[in-house]
């Protein structure tokens, strides 16, 4: 459920705060429990990180860019 993928989202981001796959899956839970900003907050944060561009894509899907 969304409140369990958030909580599993921050613990990885306790441990690497700029992990954009961990950005991505808390901003999925953001959404699934109807935080619209706090999600878009966090593909923000996860666009701007280097990373695969398979995740970079998906984020900007969800952005809409």
């Amino acid at each position: 459920d969304a409140e369990a993928a958030f909580v599993n989202a921050e613990r990885a981001l306790r441990a690497d705060p700029k992990s954009p796959e961990a950005l991505f899956a808390r901003a999925l839970a953001r959404r699934a429990s109807g935080d619209p900003a706090g999600a878009r907050r966090d593909l923000e944060e996860a666009r701007r990180q280097p990373g695969n561009n398979v995740l970079r894509r998906q984020v900007e899907e969800l952005l809409g860019a």
